[in-house]
């Protein structure tokens, strides 16, 4: 019977002792009933949510568990057992992008290039426009040789979204696009590219150095040469990047035949590797260097010298390239010469043949007769060098003036 009930049947207010207790007992048993109700209702509450707190945690756990172990198969190149295990945290955790992106990173490095392109694309549908993913596709389609598509998905990552990285990511990003151009063929292009970088980087000497290193390697030296330069102006003084600036600087310079340029390079390199106790190129082979670029510089015939000095350099220079040619016909077979080089030696043993007679005052005064030998000195060590092999001592320094167009002091 309810409270409620009994109440009714009790007849309202007018009840004697007796009762009022059976009533008092009444509800005191229908309020304990609710209590218990209320207390079994919030036991069973209370273990639910302890088991599943404890199942969600159990679950966490476990997928950091299989990342960790994938992260570390990746690290130590075991990139297939990753795979199973980033597929095993995903499992646990399904949508997790960082897993996702550790699971699409792993097929790349376990080989499956197209597993890993169709992941990469899965998950760049849901977000176009982001840059890292566009990044590593374009890694995928080097590796499929697919340039195509590989500049592109470059080109899509550098106008890609990277939250608070852009400026640093996008300059990466273009470094590695101006590598690849350069393999591709592509200079002129990879110029733009490193050119664009090279503004976003002016205080960055590291940055500068990779730059010009890029520039040198894309045959635009002057370009490299510049970079190399911009690079020590925000080195701090006496470090590696300075050090490698120098000698950057220097070896550009030379190939420019800016052999000026070159000396003051190697100078300022000789000055602040002293400085350090580990210099990235050992000062002796340094000054090795520099003393080669004086030798250059004393056998070097430019039309700018005054006519006598350059006269003498022409008949010390003549000296030394016609021994190199007697030298080169005494090691060659004249059966095993072609009817070219045959002709092409004949015009050169023409040639020589009034250099004997040359004086030093008849040479000095004719311009015509100047340029006709430096020619003459150019021709043989470039054909020596094709027949006889490279050569040795001022023979090479020779050769490397022969083939420097526009060279200066």
């Amino acid at each position: 019977m309810g409270l409620a009930e009994a109440l009714h049947r009790l007849g309202g207010n007018s009840l004697d002792a007796r009762q009022r207790g059976r009533r008092r007992r009444l509800i005191l048993q229908d309020a304990a009933a609710l209590l218990s109700l209320a207390g079994i209702t919030l036991a069973l509450a209370v273990v639910t949510y302890f088991f599943f707190y404890s199942f969600r945690a159990h679950r966490q756990v476990l997928e950091s568990r299989w990342f960790a172990r994938g992260q570390q198969d990746l690290a130590t190149g075991r990139a297939q057992d990753a795979v199973e295990a980033f597929r095993s945290a995903l499992t646990l955790s399904s949508g997790n992008r960082a897993y996702e992106l550790a699971l699409a990173q792993a097929l790349a490095d376990a080989g499956r290039i197209d597993e890993a392109y169709a992941y990469y694309s899965t998950l760049l549908e849901a977000k176009p426009g982001d840059g890292l993913l566009n990044l590593r596709m374009a890694r995928l389609a080097v590796r499929k040789n697919d340039p195509a598509e590989a500049i592109a998905l470059y080109q899509a990552a550098l106008n890609g979204d990277w939250l608070d990285e852009g400026v640093l990511r996008r300059r990466e990003v273009r470094l590695e696009l101006a590598q690849y151009l350069i393999l591709q063929h592509m200079p002129t292009r990879a110029q733009a590219e490193l050119l664009t970088a090279e503004g976003n980087a002016l205080e960055n000497s590291a940055v500068m150095n990779q730059i010009a290193a890029l520039l040198d390697q894309a045959h635009f030296l002057k370009d490299a040469l510049t970079a190399y330069q911009r690079a020590q102006q925000h080195a701090p003084s006496n470090s590696p990047e300075m050090l490698q600036a120098f000698l950057g600087e220097g070896r550009v310079a030379e190939s420019l035949g800016e052999y000026k340029i070159a000396r003051r390079a190697l100078e300022r390199y000789l000055i602040h590797a002293r400085q350090v106790s580990s210099p990235p190129e050992d000062p002796s082979t340094v000054e090795a260097w520099f003393d080669q670029l004086q030798r250059m510089q004393a056998l070097d015939t430019l039309p700018s010298l005054p006519p006598r000095q350059r006269a003498q350099r022409l008949l010390a220079d003549g000296s030394i390239a016609r021994h190199r040619l007697r030298v080169c016909i005494a090691r060659q077979s004249t059966a095993a010469q072609s009817t070219q080089d045959a002709a092409t030696l004949a015009i050169l043993n023409s040639e020589w043949k009034t250099f004997p007679s040359l004086h030093l005052s008849q040479l000095a005064n004719d311009q015509r007769k100047q340029d006709s030998l430096a020619s003459l000195i150019d021709q043989t060590e470039i054909w020596a060098n094709q027949r006889c092999g490279a050569p040795t001592g001022d023979d090479a320094l020779l050769l490397q003036l022969a083939t420097v167009p526009n060279r200066t002091e």
